[in-house]
Protein backbone atom coordinates (compact mmCIF):
# COMPACT_ATOMS: atom_id res chain seq x y z
CA UNK A 1 0.00 0.00 0.00
CA UNK A 2 1.32 3.15 -0.81
CA UNK A 3 -0.66 6.88 -1.72
CA UNK A 4 -3.12 5.87 0.40
CA UNK A 5 -4.40 3.27 -2.32
CA UNK A 6 -3.79 -0.62 -2.43
CA UNK A 7 -1.60 -1.24 -5.95
CA UNK A 8 -1.02 -4.49 -7.29
CA UNK A 9 2.74 -3.32 -7.77
CA UNK A 10 5.12 -2.04 -5.47
CA UNK A 11 5.66 1.95 -5.21
CA UNK A 12 8.42 2.91 -8.38
CA UNK A 13 7.75 -0.45 -10.32
CA UNK A 14 8.93 0.22 -13.71
CA UNK A 15 7.22 -1.51 -16.48
CA UNK A 16 9.35 -3.40 -18.96
CA UNK A 17 9.93 -1.22 -21.50
CA UNK A 18 11.18 -3.48 -24.34
CA UNK A 19 10.45 -7.29 -24.57
CA UNK A 20 8.88 -10.08 -26.25
CA UNK A 21 5.74 -10.62 -27.16
CA UNK A 22 6.08 -14.07 -25.39
CA UNK A 23 7.47 -12.36 -22.39
CA UNK A 24 4.66 -9.69 -22.25
CA UNK A 25 1.64 -12.09 -22.77
CA UNK A 26 3.08 -13.98 -20.13
CA UNK A 27 3.21 -10.74 -17.99
CA UNK A 28 0.34 -9.49 -18.75
CA UNK A 29 -1.82 -12.65 -18.15
CA UNK A 30 0.45 -14.46 -15.45
CA UNK A 31 2.47 -11.89 -13.75
CA UNK A 32 5.68 -12.14 -12.46
CA UNK A 33 5.84 -15.37 -9.47
CA UNK A 34 9.25 -14.20 -8.87
CA UNK A 35 8.67 -11.03 -7.53
CA UNK A 36 5.44 -11.72 -6.53
CA UNK A 37 3.24 -9.54 -8.85
CA UNK A 38 -0.22 -10.49 -10.33
CA UNK A 39 -1.27 -10.42 -14.02
CA UNK A 40 -0.10 -7.16 -14.93
CA UNK A 41 -3.26 -6.29 -16.65
CA UNK A 42 -4.26 -5.54 -13.49
CA UNK A 43 -2.19 -2.78 -13.02
CA UNK A 44 -3.98 0.76 -13.87
CA UNK A 45 -2.56 4.31 -14.79
CA UNK A 46 -2.40 4.87 -10.80
CA UNK A 47 -0.32 2.34 -9.69
CA UNK A 48 2.63 4.11 -12.02
CA UNK A 49 4.66 7.25 -12.39
CA UNK A 50 3.62 9.29 -15.28
CA UNK A 51 6.50 7.64 -16.86
CA UNK A 52 5.29 4.23 -17.24
CA UNK A 53 1.53 5.45 -18.23
CA UNK A 54 2.26 5.12 -21.50
CA UNK A 55 3.80 1.68 -21.65
CA UNK A 56 1.05 0.02 -20.01
CA UNK A 57 -0.99 1.37 -22.70
CA UNK A 58 0.99 0.69 -25.44
CA UNK A 59 1.12 -3.43 -23.90
CA UNK A 60 -2.65 -3.25 -23.53
CA UNK A 61 -2.93 -1.93 -27.36
CA UNK A 62 -0.67 -4.84 -28.82
CA UNK A 63 -2.35 -7.37 -26.22
CA UNK A 64 -5.41 -6.04 -27.40
CA UNK A 65 -4.75 -6.77 -30.88
CA UNK A 66 -3.51 -9.93 -31.11
CA UNK A 67 -6.53 -11.10 -28.72
CA UNK A 68 -9.07 -9.53 -31.00
CA UNK A 69 -6.96 -11.69 -33.36
CA UNK A 70 -6.91 -14.96 -32.04
CA UNK A 71 -10.87 -14.77 -31.27
CA UNK A 72 -11.14 -14.03 -34.84
CA UNK A 73 -9.30 -17.74 -35.30
CA UNK A 74 -11.19 -19.48 -32.14
CA UNK A 75 -8.00 -19.43 -30.34
CA UNK A 76 -8.49 -19.74 -26.81
CA UNK A 77 -6.29 -18.62 -23.80
CA UNK A 78 -5.24 -21.90 -23.11
CA UNK A 79 -4.28 -22.37 -26.84
CA UNK A 80 -2.13 -19.39 -26.59
CA UNK A 81 -0.38 -20.49 -23.70
CA UNK A 82 0.57 -23.13 -25.36
CA UNK A 83 1.59 -21.78 -28.02
CA UNK A 84 3.91 -19.18 -26.08
CA UNK A 85 5.56 -22.80 -24.63
CA UNK A 86 7.15 -23.47 -27.90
Amino acid sequence: MWGNRMHPVPEGFIFPQQTSIRVLFNLLFFGDPCNKYGPYRHIKSFDVRANQKSYISKARAVMNFLCNQGKKKSLTLQKCQMMTDI
